[in-house]
C-alpha cells in the first residue's frame, strides 16, 4: 500500500537526538523548579525558591483545613475507640494508684497545701475584700446590728473587712477531719468513671477539641516552612517526589522518541500509535470498569 520504499538511513539517529531533547528539556525543567536557588541578574531564580513564602502559607491553609481540624480528629479517635480503649486501662491503674495509703495521704497534702496558697495570695485577698465590702452592714436590723455595734466599739473603727484579711493571713486550712470524706469520695471515683463512660469519653473529646482549637496550625506549618532554606526545602520536596520526578524525565525519553518515528514515517506512525493508544485506553476503561463493579 505504499509505493515509495522506506528509507532507513539516519533513522537511529533522529529518534536518538529526540529521545535525548525529549529528555533533557524535561530533565531542565525539573531544574528550574529548584535552581538558582539564589536570585541572579540574568538567570533569575527556581520556581520554588522564588516562591518560598506562597508555598508555606498555601501548605499550612491546605493542611489545617483537610488535615489536622478538630471535626477530622474527633471522627478519627470515635472510629479507632481511642478513648475507651484507653480509658479501660487508665481506670484499672487509677484503681491500683487509689488504694495506696501513701498516695491519698499524699494528696490530702498536696489540696491542703494548694488551698493554703490560694487562701493567701492576692488575688484571693483582693476579692474577699471587695467581696466583704459588699455587704450592707450598716443596713443590718434586730440582734445583728447590736453585735456589728459592740464589736466596733471593742475593736475600734477599722473595717471589717480588714480584720477579715488577718484572720485569713494567720489562718492554716487543714483536711485531716475531712480525710474519711475524702477518702469515702476516692473508694467510689473508678466506679462512677466506669458507669459514666459516655460523659468521660464526651469530657475527654471536648478537651481535646478545646485544645486543638487553640492551636494554629496553619501559623506553626507557615512558620516551619518558612524558616527551611532552600536547600532544605528542594531535599524535602525531592524526597516525597524523586521517583515520580525520575518517570517525568524518562517519560519524556519516550516522547521524544516517538517524535522523531512521526518525523520519519507521519501517516504510518499517526496509525500505528494511535491505534495502540485507543486500544489502551480501551483495555484501562475497561478494568476500572471491572474494578467498580467488584
Amino acid at each position: 500500500w505504499r509505493d515509495a520504499p522506506v528509507m532507513l538511513d539516519g533513522l537511529i539517529r533522529m529518534v536518538a537526538v529526540t529521545g535525548l531533547v525529549g529528555f533533557g528539556t524535561n530533565y531542565i525543567a525539573i531544574k528550574m523548579l529548584f535552581h538558582p536557588r539564589k536570585r541572579r541578574p540574568l538567570l533569575g531564580q527556581g520556581l520554588i525558591p522564588a516562591s518560598k513564602q506562597k508555598i508555606a502559607r498555601k501548605l499550612g491553609e491546605s493542611i489545617s483545613k483537610e488535615i489536622i481540624n478538630s471535626d477530622l480528629i474527633l471522627k478519627q479517635v470515635k472510629q479507632e475507640g481511642l478513648v475507651r480503649r484507653h480509658m479501660q486501662s487508665f481506670n484499672r491503674s487509677m484503681r491500683e494508684t487509689l488504694a495506696l495509703p501513701e498516695f491519698r495521704d499524699d494528696l490530702l497534702r498536696m489540696l491542703e497545701h494548694y488551698l493554703n496558697r490560694i487562701i493567701k495570695s492576692d488575688e484571693f485577698r483582693s476579692s474577699m475584700h471587695a467581696f466583704v465590702k459588699g455587704f450592707d452592714f450598716e443596713g443590718l436590723g434586730g440582734l445583728e446590728s447590736g453585735l456589728l455595734k459592740i464589736y466596733r466599739f471593742i475593736g475600734g473603727d477599722r473595717e471589717i473587712a480588714d480584720r477579715i484579711l488577718e484572720a485569713l493571713d494567720s489562718m492554716t486550712l487543714s483536711l485531716d477531719h475531712h480525710e474519711k470524706t475524702l477518702n469515702e469520695y476516692l473508694d467510689r471515683l473508678p466506679d462512677w468513671i466506669e458507669s459514666n463512660d459516655d460523659f468521660v469519653e464526651d469530657v475527654i473529646l471536648n478537651t481535646v477539641i478545646f485544645l486543638v482549637e487553640r492551636i494554629n496550625i496553619q501559623n506553626i506549618v507557615t512558620r516551619n516552612l518558612e524558616g527551611f532554606d532552600e536547600m532544605r526545602l528542594e531535599k524535602l520536596l525531592l524526597y516525597s517526589t524523586s521517583d515520580q520526578l525520575d518517570y517525568i524525565q524518562y517519560l519524556g525519553c519516550i516522547l521524544g522518541i516517538l517524535g522523531g518515528l512521526f518525523i520519519w514515517l507521519p501517516l504510518e506512525s499517526f496509525i500505528l500509535f494511535g491505534t495502540a493508544g485507543a486500544g489502551l485506553f480501551l483495555i484501562d476503561a475497561t478494568l476500572m470498569r471491572m474494578k467498580g463493579d467488584r
